[in-house]
């Protein structure tokens, strides 16, 4: 049999988006939705992630494609750009203004992406007391004044706190549970910081995706699994319906609520939006289930939430056009035959292997040249078939909801080619939906030709304008999205930003570039006119990146790797204001060996105040050995954990103000973790917290006030 196995065969993993159940009951039937379906029975549900799941595990499609749970985290662009204007200090965040405690003082809040919509962290403040994760526990810190600082509570969890809101007089802590594999949402009362009262509970078999309060708000994005485990008695995996444990009992999403629309995908879900209420006890959780692929970014606005997954191709709609394809190679009465045959779910594999007889068939009545040339066009026919596989694959899919409240509604999907880095992406304004992407070429079968590209999608999540190609076999570091304009930071051997002005929604256009070694991961708004990026120096001499997967997503993106050569963080002051011709004003390197920052990874641990002309980050290294006159002392080397504090301005440039030490590796052994995970400030007191240590320092001379131990 000369095609035997010419057909690549996989499953279509079926995508569907399930509807609303209740605590409060949202019904799949408002506009915008219209794709929806209903199943009108667990049968019809079990059935349908039955018949998928088995293609799946026939094909390997699991193994070709790479599914896989990705916890979203916030990784490297806050974004907290005014739609009308531009703002120049770091925006208050919802949990500012609603405090009470210190609400008249000036204080810091954690760095979001978008103003009014805050994001949880490991600390908050309102002005006066500190609530932070530190050592498994929530504690409380009466931090204002620094010279009386003091812990006045903790609170002991069941499960490990991730992160935490606050609004006014309610402590919202997120926690997990390694032994049941269950996250749990717990509402304190905190009127008396002292004695921090549970007022409501929550609790789901899964993981935490991201979160976002918006008003009174929390929205809590999560994945619940959709098996449980355990074999029936046909071989089959028992479906588990999405359950949420509450303090008034247990809420279960009964399968007639649950609605889909046939789209591929190559994992299953659920993904349930909940809402719930921090200051009214009393007002019911509400919520909306998606049986989805596994969501990877999200980016929310005051007004809607958008979550993204990487498509699975659609190898029914796939395989009918490569029937079709092959069908005009053939004679009439042959080619008759051959579209006839059309490919569903139900049976790809047979329709495929009809086909293959078909051709089979036909070749036999052949010559041995003839048939050498229809095998040839054959194979071309196959491998665009392959290609289109991979094209598809490196497409993202967005999924438009909106919210108000309590009330979560689904509003549209869309698609763009190429694989987003993270929530900074993406961005919305004025109706538009921007998005940034790194998608890779398939010339000669070259994963290594990437290219960038922006898109903007309207109101119905369709693409009006695109500008495609940037930076081709590099791939995008970092993203901003600042008003009309948005900067992109690509990154193979040397550090391209690129200017793009998006007032055209229809006509995203490149104003300039600037390139300069190394690379940024984080950018960040100085003013109208520049912008602050914390990255990488890396010489041009370094060696190229090689490729590896990139954000657990089973696509292969060239992404930094051991070979790169760097020479320490950078901090880098942009020059933005005139576009055609961007410009580094200064930058800073810690140069010391081994530098670090998870700022670079996370953009909460990054404080700014154009105001005070101050800008913080955690800081790591190792320092080098003690020389004690001619002999070098090897067993001094130890590993510094702390923060650099820095002076910022276009006139004066970056400017190291000073360091504040936190412990160094000998402690970290001991068992108390003293790396600094986030600096915040109260007034001209600066902060700055590890697991084990709070320090306050005075923000002008950072001459030590305060250094409190936390209770481990």
């Amino acid at each position: 049999m000369r095609l035997r196995h010419v057909f690549f065969v996989a499953v279509a993993v079926v995508f569907t988006l399930s509807a609303a159940f209740s605590i409060i009951s949202l019904k799949p039937t408002e506009s915008g939705a219209a794709q929806l379906k209903n199943f009108s029975s667990l049968k019809e549900l079990e059935e349908y992630i039955s018949t998928t799941s088995e293609l799946a595990e026939k094909y390997g499609y699991f193994g070709y494609y790479g599914a896989g749970v990705k916890r979203l985290e916030a990784a490297s662009v806050p974004d907290f750009a005014d739609e009308n204007k531009m703002k120049s200090e770091q925006p208050a965040g919802a949990e500012k203004a609603g405090q009470s405690a210190g609400a008249s003082r000036d204080f810091s809040s954690t760095n979001v992406q978008v103003e009014g919509v805050d994001e949880a962290d490991i600390v908050k403040s309102d002005g006066k007391y500190l609530y932070a994760v530190a050592s498994g526990r929530i504690v409380v810190i009466d931090a204002y004044p620094a010279d009386k600082a003091r812990v006045v509570s903790r609170i002991d969890c069941q499960g490990s706190p991730v992160e935490l809101f606050i609004n006014k007089n309610r402590l919202a802590v997120i926690e997990n549970s390694n032994e049941t594999g269950e996250t749990a949402v717990r509402v304190y009362d905190v009127t008396d910081r002292a004695k921090p009262v549970e007022k409501r509970f929550l609790s789901f078999r899964g993981d935490l995706v991201n979160s976002r309060m918006i008003g009174d708000f929390a929205y809590l994005v999560v994945n619940m699994p959709v098996g449980t485990g355990i074999a029936q008695g046909d071989g089959r995996e028992k479906i588990r319906l999405p359950e949420i444990k509450t303090g008034s009992g247990l809420i279960t999403v009964p399968p007639t609520e649950i609605a889909y629309f046939d789209y591929p995908d190559n994992s299953y879900v659920y993904t349930v939006v909940l809402a719930v209420n921090l200051r009214d006890d009393g007002q019911k959780v509400s919520a909306r289930t998606f049986l989805t692929g596994t969501s990877q970014n999200l980016f929310v606005s005051q007004n809607n939430i958008y979550l993204t997954n990487q498509k699975t191709p659609d190898l029914v709609e796939l395989s009918n056009k490569y029937i079709a394809g092959l069908a005009s190679l053939l004679p009439p009465e042959v080619a008759a035959r051959v579209k006839a045959l059309r490919a569903s779910r139900d049976n790809l594999d047979s329709i495929l292997s009809q086909v293959e007889e078909m051709l089979e068939e036909y070749l036999d009545t052949l010559d041995y040249s003839r048939a050498i040339a229809l095998e040839e066009n054959i194979g071309q026919y196959r491998e665009k078939y392959y290609r289109d596989l991979a094209r598809e694959r490196d497409n993202t899919v967005i999924h438009k909801l909106s919210v108000k409240g309590a009330g979560v509604e689904y509003k549209a999907a869309g698609e763009v080619p190429g694989l987003l880095l993270n929530q900074f992406s993406m961005d919305e304004k004025d109706g538009y939906f921007r998005v940034a992407t790194t998608s890779r070429g398939f010339i000669l079968g070259d994963d290594m030709n990437t290219k960038n590209n922006i898109f903007i999608l309207d109101r119905d999540m369709k693409i009006t304008g695109r500008l495609q190609g940037l930076a081709r076999s590099e791939r995008i570091y970092a993203a901003r999205f600042m008003g009309d304009r948005v900067y992109l930071v690509t990154f193979r051997r040397v550090d391209p930003l690129f200017v793009i002005d998006l007032k055209d929604p229809r006509n995203p256009t490149v104003l300039g570039e600037l390139k300069i070694p190394g690379y940024s991961d984080y950018l960040h708004p100085y003013d109208e006119n520049h912008l602050i990026g914390v990255g990488m120096e890396v010489p041009e001499a370094s060696p190229l990146p090689v490729l590896r997967p990139m954000g657990g997503t089973g696509a292969e993106m060239p992404v930094m790797a051991s070979p790169v050569q760097r020479q320490g963080v950078k901090i880098a002051l942009f020059d933005v204001s005139n576009p055609q011709k961007p410009r580094e004003l200064s930058k800073f390197v810690i140069e010391e060996s081994g530098s670090d920052s998870p700022a670079l990874r996370d953009h909460r641990a990054f404080l700014f105040s154009k105001a005070k002309n101050l800008l913080v980050i955690p800081v790591s290294y190792w320092q080098q050995p003690e020389v004690r006159g001619s002999a070098i002392m090897p067993d001094y080397r130890r590993y510094w954990q702390g923060a650099f504090v820095f002076s910022i301005s276009p006139e004066k440039g970056v400017a190291l103000k000073g360091k504040i030490e936190h412990g160094d590796g000998a402690a970290s052994e001991k068992g108390t973790d003293f790396s600094v995970k986030r600096s915040m400030y109260i007034e001209n007191v600066l902060y700055t917290l590890s697991d084990g240590m709070l320090k306050a320092n005075d923000l002008g001379s950072l001459e030590e006030i305060k250094k409190l131990g936390l209770p481990i």
